[in-house]
């Protein structure tokens, strides 16, 4: 697991085209997936499989599925309570939203 090098990304804005800070990610390891977006989001290693494990159970404790579920599944008991929002509020105090695919409206609230 670690950063690899060499990987750009580019801003496109008025003024054309610009060259950001190359973006973090990590390697898959086995079926981490979950944990592997989480740590790309933070822009660095910051979680690990066994804080997201209990990230998980504590998740199922507050929202009284079985404990465990949330490790094997992405299980999203509403539309705003889901593993990454959880995740990245205990992490980064970093406030979410689900924005449903094709809802503009919606998107548009969120955003003002």
């Amino acid at each position: 697991m670690g950063q690899l090098h060499g990987q750009l990304s580019f801003i496109i804005s008025p003024m054309g085209l610009k060259q950001s800070k190359p973006f973090y990610r990590e390697r898959q390891v086995d079926d981490n997936c979950r944990v592997h977006c989480l740590n790309a989001v933070c822009g660095k290693r910051q979680l690990t499989v066994e804080q997201f494990e209990r990230f998980c159970d504590e998740f199922d404790r507050q929202t009284n599925v079985t404990v465990g579920s949330s490790r094997q599944f992405f299980m999203p008991p509403t539309e705003d309570s889901n593993i990454f929002q959880f995740c990245l509020l205990r992490l980064k105090n970093w406030q979410t939203a689900y924005i449903a695919p094709g809802s503009k409206k919606q998107c548009q609230k969120r955003l003002i």
